[in-house]
C-alpha cells in the first residue's frame, strides 16, 4: 500500500491566518460583537453589467460567537436584505461575488443577529481598461430558428475570447463575436479582450411561445356522421394557423372543414400555429372513425405523471354521438362514470400489476360490456444511476444513466462551486470528469414532462484529516500537548509533525 504523508503545522498556519494572508485588501474591519472581516480580495479583472461597472470580490469573515445559523450576508450602503440575497457559512472563502465600484459601504451581517454586523469600506478605484460593444439582431428571416445575433467593438479594443451561457448554466455553448441560427433561449455573454479585460450582456430571444391550443380526441361514426370540420374542435383563444396531415401536407380551409372517411382508422392532423418572434406551438387532433353500431371499447392512452405519481391517466374510446358516456368499476369496486375519448385518473400504485377495469355503456340493443387489461405503467420518477470511476488525481470522473420520466433529459452536476449541464438521451450513459472541489456531488434531472430527480454521490475523499484533540491549552515549554486519533487511518499512513 502506498503510504500517505500527512503534515500537521500549527504555528505558522495560525499566524499568517490572524495577520490576514496574502492578497487581503483594505483595513481589517471588526464589530464589538466579533463579526470580522478577516480577508477581502479584489480580483484585478471587472466586468461591465447593464451598463454599470463592477469589481470581483471574495471574502473571509470569522465570528467566534456566531447566531444558530452560523451564516452571514451582505448589503451595500445600508441596503435591506431580500428575497435574492445568498447567505454564506463563516470561516470559509465565499465565491466570487460582483460589487458596484461606487459602492462605499459593504455592511457584513449575521443571519440570526442583525445587530450583530460589521462595516467595510472598498475603496474602489476603476481599472484603465473597459469597452463598450453594440449588438446588432438580423430579423429578416421573420422566424425564431433564423436569427444571427452580432456583437462589435469600438474604438482600438481587440477582442481576446468570447463565451456564452444558456439558460443559467456554466458550460459555454458559443465562443464568437457573431451568431448565426441562434436557438431560443436566455443567454448571458463574456468579452474578453486582449488585456484581460471583462465586459458582459444578456440577450433573450424568443423566449415565449405561440398558442395553437389542447391536443384533441374526436370520434367519427362511418354511416351516421356527414362530415367533420376540425375548426369546430380548435381551443378558444388560438393564434392564427393552420391544420396539417399527419405527414405535414398543408390542408386548405376547405378540407380541413368538410372531412370524409369510408373506413376504419385512426387519423391524426395537426393545428401549427407560426410566430414571428416567438416559437411556433402545434396542437394534435386524433381522430378514431369506427363503426358505432358494434360494441367496441378501444385503450387510447394509459400514462403516469410524477405529480401523483400513484394514478393511472386513462382515455377510453367507444361509444357514438349519442351515448357518450360509459361506467367504469374500479379497483376498490365503486362505479363511476366517464366520457369517451376524455382522460380521467384511477388510482393505483402497484408499477407491476395489470389493472383489469370493467366497463359498460347502455345502447337501445342492450349494455355494452368489456374487461380492458391494462399492462403495467412504470413508475414515472426520474432514476439518476450514478457512481465514480478511477479518475487522474485531484480529479473525479462520474459515470451516470437516467431511466424512467420521459427523454430527453437535463441533468446539472454540482461538485462544490463547479456545476456541469449536460442533456441525455433514453439509455444514454455518459462520463463526466470534473475537479475534486468536494468529497460530494449533487445530481439534479428534468425530464421532458418536467418531473425532477436528484441524486448524492459520495467520493473517495481526496485527502485524510485526522482528529486533532488539544488536551492542554498552556503554551509554555513542556506544559502543552496534542493528542493524534488515527484509529480511523489506513494501516501504513505516516504522520510527520514539522
Amino acid at each position: 500500500m502506498k503510504e500517505k504523508i500527512i503534515p500537521v503545522r500549527i504555528g505558522l498556519i495560525l499566524l499568517a491566518f490572524f495577520l490576514g494572508g496574502i492578497g487581503v485588501h483594505g483595513a481589517w474591519a471588526q464589530s464589538d460583537c466579533g463579526i470580522t472581516v478577516s480577508y477581502f480580495s479584489v480580483l484585478p479583472s471587472e466586468v461591465m453589467v447593464d451598463g454599470v461597472l463592477h469589481k470581483k470580490v471574495q471574502v473571509v469573515v470569522n465570528n467566534p460567537n456566531p447566531g444558530f445559523g452560523k451564516r452571514f450576508y451582505f448589503v451595500f450602503d445600508g441596503g435591506s436584505r431580500t428575497e435574492e440575497t445568498i447567505t454564506y457559512e463563516y470561516g470559509g472563502n465565499t465565491e466570487v461575488f460582483l460589487v458596484p465600484v461606487d459602492v462605499g459601504i459593504i455592511t457584513f451581517i449575521d443571519v440570526n443577529s442583525p445587530a450583530c454586523r460589521v462595516d467595510y469600506v472598498p475603496n474602489f478605484t476603476p481599472n484603465k481598461c473597459t469597452f463598450n460593444f453594440d449588438q446588432y439582431i438580423d430579423l429578416s428571416a421573420g422566424d425564431c430558428y433564423n436569427r444571427t445575433v452580432t456583437y462589435s467593438v469600438s474604438g482600438d479594443v481587440v477582442i481576446d475570447s468570447v463565451a456564452w451561457l444558456r439558460n443559467g448554466n456554466s458550460t459555454p455553448v458559443h465562443d464568437q463575436m457573431s451568431w448565426v441560427n441562434i436557438p431560443p433561449g436566455n443567454y448571458k455573454i463574456y468579452f474578453y479582450d486582449e488585456n484581460g479585460c471583462e465586459a458582459t450582456t444578456q440577450l433573450s430571444t424568443c423566449t415565449s411561445s405561440a398558442e395553437a391550443g389542447q391536443d384533441q380526441n374526436l370520434m367519427y361514426c362511418l354511416g351516421e356522421d356527414d362530415t367533420l370540420n376540425l375548426y369546430n374542435y380548435l381551443t378558444a383563444g388560438v393564434d392564427s394557423g393552420g391544420f396539417f396531415t399527419s405527414d405535414f401536407i398543408s390542408l386548405d380551409s376547405f378540407e380541413a372543414s368538410s372531412l370524409t372517411y369510408a373506413t376504419e382508422g385512426v387519423f391524426t392532423y395537426y393545428y401549427i400555429a407560426p410566430a414571428t418572434l416567438q416559437i411556433p406551438d402545434t396542437s394534435q387532433f386524433t381522430l378514431q372513425v369506427r363503426d358505432c353500431s358494434e360494441c367496441a371499447y378501444e385503450l387510447i392512452s394509459a400514462s403516469r405523471h410524477c405529480a401523483d405519481p400513484e394514478v393511472i391517466e386513462l382515455t377510453i374510446g367507444g361509444g357514438n354521438l349519442t351515448d357518450t358516456t360509459f361506467r367504469a368499476t374500479l379497483p376498490d369496486g365503486a362505479t363511476v362514470t366517464q366520457t369517451f375519448f376524455r382522460r380521467f385518473g384511477i388510482d393505483f400504485p402497484h408499477y407491476s400489476d395489470t389493472l383489469e377495469l370493467y366497463v359498460q355503456w347502455d345502447t337501445p340493443a342492450g349494455i355494452c360490456d368489456s374487461t380492458l387489461r391494462i399492462s403495467p405503467v412504470a413508475n414515472p420518477m426520474i432514476h439518476i444511476n450514478a457512481t465514480e470511476i478511477p479518475a487522474e488525481e485531484d480529479s473525479v470522473r462520474i459515470e451516470v444513466s437516467i431511466d424512467r420520466g420521459t427523454a430527453p433529459y437535463q441533468l446539472d452536476i454540482l461538485v462544490g462551486d463547479q456545476q456541469e449541464y449536460v442533456e441525455m438521451g433514453s439509455g444514454e450513459t455518459r462520463q463526466i470528469t470534473l475537479e475534486q472541489a468536494s468529497d460530494t456531488a449533487i445530481l439534479i434531472a428534468l425530464d421532458e414532462q418536467g418531473c425532477m430527480g436528484t441524486d448524492t454521490l459520495i467520493f473517495t475523499p481526496d485527502c485524510l484529516r485526522p482528529v486533532v484533540d488539544i488536551v492542554h491549552d498552556v503554551c509554555e515549554t513542556g506544559e502543552g500537548q496534542i493528542v493524534l486519533d488515527n484509529s480511523h487511518m489506513p494501516a501504513g499512513t505516516q504522520i510527520i509533525w514539522s
